[in-house]
Formats: structure tokens, C-alpha cells, sequence
């Protein structure tokens, strides 16, 4: 991407069990996988600060999958997803709401159901 209106605009919203939703502002998503701060509410900057240095200092998102065929009962699976990798964003949206119940909406209306595992492709 060569500048920031090629990025893809998303509402942070923090959800909570007990509390519900809290909107933390908005970020851009760049075709290389970045996440850039475009705006926070009043009092959520240092969270969202947060969350973005954590996401764009990491080469690759660690996240849970579905076990594979036979796997024994209650094994626990997880694939390594590059930032290079089609399926980052995807991974990205499942790493921020298992770890951190935060959702990346384009608007419209949001499920607060837990993260399931993601269903990726077996690692070669």
C-alpha cells in the first residue's frame, strides 16, 4: 500500500461479559497487515496504543485451530500465522478477541459468542 486511504477502516470495540461493549476508536488495517491508530475515545488511547504495538511487533499471530483428523480427545492445536500469510487478518481478528475481547468491526452489528477455534489449513 503506498498510503493511508488504501487501508481498511475498522471500529476497536472492547467486549465485555458483564459490561457489554465499549467502542475504542478506530484503526486502518494496510495491506501489509499494520494496524495505524485513526482516532480513539476519550480515555481509551493508552489500551488501543497498546494493542497496536503489540499486534505490529509481532512477525507472525499465534492462534488456536481445529485438532486434525484422530487427534486425540481434548488436545489443544495452534498455528503459527506470518504476517505474509492470506489469512493473517483473519488470524488477527481471532487473536484480538480470544486474548483480549476486543473485535475489529466494519460496522454493522456484532455477536458477542466466544471466538471459536479458526478452521486453517494443516501447516506444511
Amino acid at each position: 500500500m503506498s498510503n493511508k486511504t488504501d487501508a481498511l477502516r475498522m471500529q476497536v470495540i472492547e467486549t465485555d461479559i458483564d459490561e457489554g461493549r465499549r467502542l475504542l476508536g478506530e484503526v486502518d488495517y494496510s495491506a501489509d497487515g499494520f494496524l495505524a491508530i485513526a482516532s480513539a475515545e476519550p480515555g481509551a488511547r493508552d489500551l488501543l496504543e497498546r494493542l497496536v504495538k503489540l499486534v505490529n511487533d509481532k512477525p507472525a499471530l499465534q492462534v488456536a485451530t481445529l485438532p486434525p483428523a484422530g487427534a486425540q480427545r481434548y488436545e489443544r492445536h495452534s498455528r503459527s500465522v506470518a504476517r505474509s500469510d492470506a489469512l493473517f487478518f483473519d488470524a488477527l481478528q481471532a487473536f484480538l478477541a480470544r486474548h483480549y475481547g476486543v473485535i475489529l468491526s466494519l460496522g454493522g452489528p456484532i455477536e458477542l459468542a466466544p471466538f471459536p477455534e479458526m478452521e486453517l489449513p494443516a501447516q506444511e
